[in-house]
């Protein structure tokens, strides 16, 4: 960082690890809000669309302040942050809580229980279920999507260098013959000179010196 942004004065200590203890304690409250682990909460969803937490029940005034509050990066911070909250053999990975029929759609204009912002029970194919992989699955398939480049990368680069290949192959030929064409030609004139004058030019070269 400092080799990046020499005049930003942020260091890892305490700037960054500040930063990672904020996020770290938002992720825990965001996630026992949807899994019901803080004040019994029940009937909470997260709706990738706009990274908030939605629900349809106005019955705990005490995480209200999350209601429709924007909370980027929760997926990532699941991988983060999730076996940091359950360990052992029960452990579950911390989105596998979510149930992805309990998902729900802000809806931003008035309704019959309250006014803008009111959250509406939505249909479940709007959304899709938060951290449906596991962190092995996707280290293996962003391996794989990272191999898959590099072998497409090379093809391209192979096919690239025997396209150059025939290119000059035929640029060499094509220059070949235009140098050929060019001394036949001066041939010819030279030829058609020693005709007309009776004496080849050679000889006239040598008489003047």
């Amino acid at each position: 960082m400092r080799a990046s942004c020499p005049s930003s004065g942020f260091k890892a200590k305490p700037h960054i690890e500040s930063r990672v203890k904020t996020l770290k304690k938002d992720w825990t409250t965001v996630h026992d809000i949807l899994t019901g682990v803080r004040h019994g909460c029940s009937g909470f969803g997260y709706y990738n669309g706009t990274n908030t937490i939605v629900t349809s029940d106005n019955n705990f005034p005490e995480v209200e302040k999350w209601r429709d509050k924007r909370f980027y990066y929760y997926e990532e911070c699941c991988y983060i942050f999730g076996n940091d909250r359950a360990t052992g053999e029960e452990a579950s990975f911390a989105a596998d809580y979510l149930d992805p029929t309990n998902e729900f759609v802000a809806d931003s204009s008035d309704s019959e229980s309250g006014g803008p912002n009111t959250v509406n029970v939505a249909d479940s194919s709007n959304t899709r279920p938060i951290c449906s992989e596991t962190p092995e699955a996707t280290s293996k398939g962003r391996k794989r999507l990272s191999s898959d480049s590099r072998t497409t990368i090379g093809e391209y680069m192979l096919q690239a260098a025997e396209v150059m290949v025939v290119d000059i192959g035929k640029s060499t030929i094509e220059i070949a013959k235009a140098i050929l064409d060019d001394k036949d030609r001066r041939e010819a004139v030279v030829a058609a000179l020693e005709e007309v004058y009776g004496i080849p030019l050679c000889n006239k070269a040598s008489e003047k010196k």
